[in-house]
C-alpha cells in the first residue's frame, strides 16, 4: 500500500517527468555554400540553444552538392563537434536546400463538401486538387503552404474544419525542388550516418526564427543572402505568397574584388568583410595595401575603388530581386519591408543600399526567442540552422518519453 508520504514523493516525480517530456530535443543541419552548420535546440516553454557545430563545406557550389565525399565528410564534423558541445547523440537532422533549381507558384483546388459540414478528408482532398498541378518531370514539390481556404466564396478562412457549406476552395503556395538535388541532399546526410527528419527551403526555415507575427501579417521580404545563393520568401497576412533563389551571393561580390584588385580570394574575402561598401564616403579617398595574387608584393588602392566593385555587384542582385518581386505581382505586398539575413547581412552597407533602392524599411535577421549564446543568436548566419531546429522532429538518440519511464521505475524499485 502506497503511504500518504510516499504518494507525494511519486507525484513530484511525475510531475518532474512531465516537465521533461514537455521538452524536445531537436538537432537541425544547416548546409551552406562555404560553411555547415548543426545546431542542437531544446524545444519546451523555452528555445535553449545547448550545442553548435561548424565546419567548412568543400562539395558544394551556388547551394548544389557536388561532391558526395566532401559533403558527408563536413557534416560528420560539424555533428561531432555539436554532439561534444550539448552532450547530445545525434541520429537525425532537419535539413535545408536551396539553388537555382528551386521553383514555385501559387495553386488552388475546388471540391464539393460531401457531408455539408467541411471535415479532414474535404481538407485532404482539396489540398490534392490544389496539388495537382504539372511540374517538369525533374522537380517535386516540397512544399504545399496554405495561404488561405474560401467555402461558399467566403475568403479568408484559415480553418475551414466544422463549417457548414458545399463548396471548399483551397489557394496555396508550392516549392518544387530538382529531384536530383533533393536526393543528393537526402544521400549526403544518410551517407554520414543520419536520418534525415524533414527537408525546407532555407529562407523559410529563416523566418520562422525571425520574423514576427506583425510583419508576417503586414506583409515582408525575407532575403537569406548566403555565400553562393541568395534566397527569397514573401509573407503577407501570415502566408507565403512569393520564393525564389537567385544563383548569386556574397562569393560573387569576392570574387569580383579578387579580380578588380587582382588579388587572392582569401585577401578579397578580408577586403569584404572588413572594408565593405563604405557609408561614409570621405572614407572613399583613403589607401588601403593591396596584396598581389602571391601575396609578395603590395601596392596601395582607394577604397572608393574597392566600394564602386562591391556596389555594382550588390546593385546587381539587389535589382534582379526587384526584378522577380515585380514580375509576381507582389511589390506592393510587403509594407513591413525587408527583413534580411545570412553572411551577406553583415556586409557593411548591404542593408542601407536596400533601404535606399526600395526605400522600404530594413532590418538584419537574427534569432528570437531563443536562449543562449548571444553571439550565436545575434549572429545573421544563424538563423536558417535556428529555424530549421524549430520546425523539426526529435533528432535525440533516444525518446524522452522512455528515459521518463525508466526514471518513473527506478522510483518505484527504490520506494516498493
Amino acid at each position: 500500500m502506497i503511504n500518504s508520504h510516499n504518494g507525494v514523493a511519486m507525484q513530484e516525480v511525475i510531475e518532474k517527468q512531465s516537465e521533461k517530456e514537455k521538452t524536445q530535443i531537436v538537432c537541425s543541419l544547416d548546409l551552406g555554400t562555404n560553411n555547415t552548420r548543426v545546431v542542437v535546440l531544446s524545444i519546451g516553454e523555452e528555445n535553449k540553444l545547448l550545442g553548435v557545430g561548424h565546419s567548412k563545406s568543400a562539395g558544394l557550389r551556388k547551394g548544389v552538392i557536388i561532391n558526395i565525399e566532401s559533403t558527408v565528410s563536413s557534416i560528420k564534423e560539424a555533428v561531432e563537434e555539436a554532439e561534444k558541445e550539448s552532450g547530445v547523440q545525434i541520429d537525425s537532422l532537419a535539413v535545408n536546400i536551396s539553388g537555382n533549381h528551386i521553383a514555385s507558384l501559387n495553386s488552388h483546388g475546388i471540391v464539393a463538401v460531401k457531408t455539408g459540414v467541411v471535415c479532414e478528408k474535404d481538407i485532404e482532398r482539396v489540398s490534392d486538387a490544389a496539388r495537382a498541378v504539372r511540374i517538369p518531370e525533374d522537380k517535386k514539390i516540397i512544399h504545399t503552404l496554405e495561404q488561405q481556404y474560401l467555402l461558399d466564396e467566403n475568403d479568408g478562412i484559415k480553418d475551414p474544419r466544422g463549417i457548414a457549406g458545399v463548396r471548399l476552395e483551397s489557394r496555396v503556395h508550392l516549392i518544387a525542388a530538382s529531384k536530383n538535388s533533393f536526393e543528393n541532399l537526402q544521400r549526403c546526410v544518410g551517407n554520414a550516418g543520419f536520418r534525415v527528419s524533414e527537408t525546407k527551403f532555407s529562407p523559410l526555415a529563416a523566418s520562422k526564427a525571425t520574423l514576427t507575427a506583425e510583419e508576417k501579417e503586414l506583409g515582408v521580404c525575407l532575403i537569406d543572402f548566403g555565400a553562393g545563393t541568395t534566397d527569397i520568401i514573401i509573407v503577407n497576412k501570415g502566408a507565403v505568397i512569393f520564393s525564389s533563389s537567385i544563383a548569386v551571393g556574397g562569393n560573387h561580390v569576392s570574387n569580383d574584388i579578387a579580380a578588380g584588385l587582382r588579388t587572392s580570394l582569401s585577401a578579397a574575402e578580408k577586403f569584404k568583410c572588413e572594408l565593405g561598401l563604405p557609408l561614409d564616403v570621405e572614407q572613399y579617398s583613403k589607401k588601403f595595401k593591396v596584396p598581389n595574387a602571391a601575396g609578395d608584393e603590395f601596392r596601395e588602392e582607394d577604397i572608393g575603388f574597392l566600394a564602386n566593385i562591391v556596389g555594382s555587384r550588390i546593385k546587381e542582385l539587389f535589382s534582379m530581386i526587384e526584378e522577380k518581386i515585380v514580375s509576381s505581382g507582389c511589390e506592393n505586398l510587403f509594407a513591413s519591408g525587408f527583413v534580411i539575413c545570412g553572411g551577406g547581412a553583415k556586409l557593411k552597407g548591404c542593408k542601407e543600399l536596400l533601404k535606399d533602392m526600395f526605400k522600404l524599411p530594413v532590418r538584419e535577421g537574427t534569432a528570437k526567442n531563443f536562449i543562449g549564446e548571444s553571439s550565436f543568436l545575434n549572429n545573421p548566419e544563424m538563423t536558417v540552422a535556428l529555424g530549421l531546429a524549430l520546425g523539426g522532429k526529435s533528432g535525440k538518440s533516444e525518446s524522452i518519453v522512455s528515459e521518463s519511464w525508466k526514471s518513473i521505475k527506478g522510483w518505484l524499485a527504490n520506494h516498493f
